[in-house]
């Protein structure tokens, strides 16, 4: 069985990966980028699916953090993708990568700091 520590760091891997690929383009682009959009949506896959491994004491230490409508995201990329609006997908992409790259980095620094440094070797 994995442990928050490893979810964790998942969805801060993802969520960098995002940031980076998501650097330097116009919400333009990203909408007519086919191979971007799938990119970055099979990264916000993984924050979700982490996220759902979360135990329910880190959640309810940590409820800055959207557990739910992560969870919840990720249901509708997988179940319902036809209905993805791409301006929220890239919304998701451009702001919420950001601020959960924040968010994610101090849950680790406060629960996990050898997980965290072992991000920064």
């Amino acid at each position: 069985m994995r442990h928050d520590a490893e979810y964790l760091v998942d969805m801060l891997d993802a969520a960098k990966t995002i940031r980076l690929w998501a650097a330097n383009i116009s919400e333009e682009e990203f909408v007519n980028d086919k191979l971007l959009q799938s990119a970055i949506l099979f990264q916000l896959m993984i924050i979700g699916e982490a996220a759902s491994g979360i135990s329910e004491d880190i959640r309810s230490r940590y409820q800055n953090i959207e557990w739910k409508s992560l969870r919840g995201f990720r249901n509708i990329i997988v179940h319902s993708y036809f209905r993805l609006s791409l301006p929220i997908v890239w919304s998701a992409a451009d702001t919420d990568a950001r601020l959960l790259v924040e968010e994610v980095e101090k849950v680790l620094k406060v629960e996990f700091p050898p997980a965290l440094a072992e991000l920064a070797d």
